[in-house]
């Protein structure tokens, strides 16, 4: 599934932005 991909890449993009130290 493409949208499962998307949403981890999201995820992905938010944790590294959270954790973006």
């Amino acid at each position: 599934m493409a949208a499962r991909k998307t949403i981890w890449i999201i995820t992905t993009k938010t944790l590294k932005g959270t954790f973006h130290t």
